[in-house]
């Protein structure tokens, strides 16, 4: 049977792989999320008492776990929305590359 918390957090994950779907962010993103979701339906202990007894090492050892800092911030703290603003924002962060690409594609550039 599915842990509870494992589900929840599942329900989650692919939640947040269905808004990066909305925003049209990277394909293998997307299923990177949706695998994660999978492999926790499919542990024999809770998410969380993984979490609290190895951290963010013992989550990333789990296989399909690439998302496993989102995994675990919404273990901590319940939040469930992808943050694109968070700690990895300024000159040539993957955020400001790809807000970068959104305003040059609104202004035309790069159009035929």
């Amino acid at each position: 049977m599915t842990n509870p918390s494992n589900e929840a957090l599942s329900d989650k994950l692919r939640e947040m792989a269905d808004v990066l779907e909305v925003q049209h962010e990277d394909g293998y993103r997307i299923a990177a999320y949706r695998q994660a979701a999978r492999t926790l339906l499919e542990l024999d202990k809770p998410i969380d008492e993984i979490v609290r007894k190895e951290g963010l090492k013992g989550v990333v050892e789990l296989p399909g776990m690439e998302p496993a800092r989102s995994a675990v911030r919404i273990t901590r703290t319940g939040e469930a929305v992808p943050n694109h603003t968070g700690n990895r924002t300024g000159a040539g962060s993957p955020d400001s590359r790809r807000t970068g690409r959104r305003h040059a594609r609104a202004a035309g550039a790069g159009s035929p």
